[in-house]
């Protein structure tokens, strides 16, 4: 058992309390085996003080430092800037008095959060590892002094994890390498997300899950490929569940002005055991992303058996195959209307639904992503 301090980028906090789920779903499956302490750092309109360290316990401990965001104008991003790191310091230092020797640092998602732990690392010899799941190495980027930093940082790193082989790829030739680099997926429980009962329903059921980010989801796209789809089909529906919080999303905005909006349905933020049912109840699961790391809620929809539409993706690529899916171009929309007509049509040969959920969890085993943890302190601690 180690004793760890993680230090996220992003976790749920009093602002967004569903920020980064899939950060914490990570950090309990380290927690069962590791004494495991999270600091983590934030800012807020609204706060009182100008830092304000609040602790929850739980699963894990968990220290959040709230700071008080500046709106002066011109200088007020630099003071946000300087007092993020002042705030990550104070949360790791309460940290520090909570889980008394620090073995290593767990960082997840660079660079902001490595800061801290780079220089316990350089003045305290205290080791880290980093774990990545964002999407902005699928992505161009002429920062460069942050993309040093990302390579300083894994250089020296203990060992690197990423959630799917292309985002390793991605890494790799961003110039992020190391021997100890393992692949953990992300965690996805098989005892919520369960098997869906045979649907009696008549209509035909299309389901999108995602924060609506249309620069990488391209919900309007879906949303237009529906209603050019619903003048041929009426007995179909298109079920929408996500979005931002306190926040119109752009593809509910322009679904106003759809001739279909009897059959397209928002549903709003929706987690855990609560999405559940939206799975049972659809027939399809469409993502038309232009790029993913793993795709999460594409992984729930396969364990509860549904069958899915999906842009053709590395990331996606590496658990879809023609038996559980039917995949499209990236910004196809002909091809999206073709492969969801296909689907109306049922001339797609997708296997069972039960057939869908064993595969696709035998693909991501708990036990396995524990294991992985294991392996990558293992190596990097003995190195």
């Amino acid at each position: 058992m180690y004793n760890i301090i993680v230090s996220p980028e992003w976790f749920p906090n009093k602002e967004n309390l569903l920020s980064a789920i899939f950060t914490k779903k990570h950090i309990e499956v380290i927690a069962k085996t590791n004494n495991v302490v999270v600091a983590f750092a934030v800012g807020t309109v609204g706060e009182d003080k100008n830092y304000n360290l609040v602790i929850e316990k739980n699963v894990f401990t968990s220290v959040i430092c709230y700071f008080r965001l500046s709106k002066l104008p011109l200088i007020g991003k630099y003071i946000n800037f300087i007092n993020y790191f002042l705030a990550d310091y104070k949360a790791i230092k309460q940290a520090e008095l909570l889980i008394e020797k620090v073995d290593f640092f767990h960082i997840h998602v660079l660079p902001k959060s490595a800061v801290i732990p780079y220089l316990y690392y350089l003045f305290k010899n205290v080791p880290y590892f980093i774990s990545e799941h964002s999407t902005a190495y699928l992505r161009k980027s002429n920062n460069y002094v942050e993309s040093w930093l990302k390579i300083k940082f894994a250089n020296n790193s203990k060992g690197l994890s990423a959630v799917s082989e292309s985002l390793k790829f991605a890494m790799e030739n961003k110039g992020l390498k190391h021997q100890n680099f393992k692949i953990i997926p992300n965690v996805i429980n098989p005892n919520i997300f369960s098997l869906k009962p045979l649907n009696k329903d008549t209509k035909i059921k299309f389901l999108h899950v995602s924060r609506l980010d249309e620069q990488a989801k391209n919900v309007i796209g879906i949303l237009r490929v529906f209603e050019l789809l619903y003048h041929k089909y009426q007995q179909i529906e298109l079920h929408i569940v996500g979005g931002f919080l306190d926040m119109v999303s752009d593809a509910e905005l322009f679904s106003k002005a759809l001739k279909c909006t009897e059959a397209v349905f928002f549903h709003g933020i929706k987690y855990g055991e609560d999405i559940v049912p939206y799975y049972h109840n659809a027939d399809y699961f469409v993502m038309f992303s232009n790029y993913e790391t793993q795709a999460v809620v594409v992984v729930e929809a396969l364990m509860c058996g549904l069958p899915v539409i999906a842009t053709q993706l590395p990331a996606l690529d590496e658990y879809l195959h023609q038996y559980n899916s039917i995949q499209v171009a990236t910004k196809d929309e002909s091809d999206l209307y073709l492969k969801m007509e296909n689907c109306i049509n049922k001339t797609c040969d997708f296997w069972p639904a039960e057939n869908i959920s064993s595969d696709i969890k035998l693909k991501f085993d708990l036990n396995s992503l524990e294991e992985g943890f294991k392996t990558l302190y293992k190596l990097g601690m003995n190195s």
